[in-house]
Order: structure tokens, then sequence, then C-alpha cells
């Protein structure tokens, strides 16, 4: 189950000596259809506690983890070691299995509502549409390399900065992403201001 396109579908039976599975197994996932899945998230309770130990908000915790890792993870129905990444760098004593299924499945829902959130802030202030000039220059060429074309602009373009980058907390990078689009649009009007004077002489 790819938790972020919903497909219908039932999880796929486990290979054995799949370490991911046979969790997948200890905790229920493997007998779940997307329906059923669906109305886990509509009615289950989210909760950032999970085996004792409680997660930061995504905002608070290291940009490339969130936007590239965990998504990664989740898109190959890897959950189980989702989890452990986003608790183990908070918490060295972290063990997933001192939690019970319903903390997982409550874990879950909570993960995905970050992503929601995530994905409502950077759609009110970070989306835009790009010129058509930017379009006919081939500017979707950049979709494949998804995040790393954000790190690689954070960073100036030096390779040696992505790391350091990706450690910053979600919410610096967001900052410093909005403010950014911000000094562009002040720019372009500022810029189309001055051509109508010019014009006018």
């Amino acid at each position: 189950m790819n938790f972020f396109k919903r497909k219908e579908k039932i999880l796929a039976t486990p290979h054995q000596g799949d370490a991911n599975s046979n969790d997948q197994v200890k905790y229920g996932f493997n007998n779940l259809t997307q329906h059923q899945f669906q109305l886990l998230l509509k009615y289950g309770k989210a909760s950032a506690n999970i085996g004792g130990f409680k997660s930061k908000a995504f905002i608070e915790l290291p940009y490339g983890m969130v936007k590239k890792d965990v998504p990664a993870l989740l898109k190959d129905d890897k959950v189980v070691e989702a989890i452990n990444l986003i608790m183990e760098c908070q918490y060295e004593k972290f063990e997933l299995g001192n939690s019970s299924g319903n903390e997982v499945f409550g874990f879950l829902i909570w993960i995905l509502s970050q992503y929601e959130f995530i994905k409502r802030i950077e759609s009110r202030h970070l989306h835009s549409d790009p010129d058509p000039e930017m379009l006919a220059a081939g500017i979707s060429r950049l979709n494949e390399f998804g995040e790393m074309s954000v790190i690689d602009n954070l960073a100036n373009g030096k390779i040696l900065e992505y790391d350091r980058i990706e450690a910053l907390p979600y919410f610096k990078v967001y900052q410093k992403l909005k403010l950014d689009k911000i000094i562009r649009e002040i720019n372009k009007k500022y810029q189309k201001i001055i051509e109508e004077k010019t014009r006018k002489k």
C-alpha cells in the first residue's frame, strides 16, 4: 500500500525473511484493505506517542528526513523503517518492539497528518506557478530531482553543503524558502513598476 498514492489493493503477502514484512504481520498491516485503511484514517486517533516516547512535530525535525527519507520509505510501504527513522533521530533508546499495534496505527495516522499540514503551508506560502518564459526554457526538467533541486539552490550549488542543509530543522528551511519567494515577488513587482515609469517618460 503506497501511503501517499492510496492505491486500491491489499497489502502484499510478506516474503519470508523480509524484516519489514514480518513487522507488518506483527502490527496487522498485511490484513488491511485500502478501504479499511481509509476508515482507520477517518476514525482513528492520531498520536505522536509511541513506545513510551513522544515525537516532536515534523517542522522541528531534520528537513532532509522529513522531505526525502521518510516519504521514500512510505512510498515503498516501509512503515516500520519510517517510524524507526523518525524516533531514532530523537531518542537513542527507542524500541518499536515496545509498541502495541494501536500505537503504531495511531502514530502512522499522526505522520500522515503532519504531511497534510506541511502540504497545506507549502501550498499556501511556497507554491508559485512558473512564468511562461521559464516553462518554455524547460524548468519542468528539474522535477526529476525533487527536493535535491531545492537543497542545491540553498547550498548555492555546493554539494558538500547538502548534508548541512538537510540536517537543519524543517521550519528553518521553510522560513528561508518563504523569505526567498517574497523577495522574488517584490523584485518582480518593483521591476514592473520601473518599466512602467520608463515607458511613460
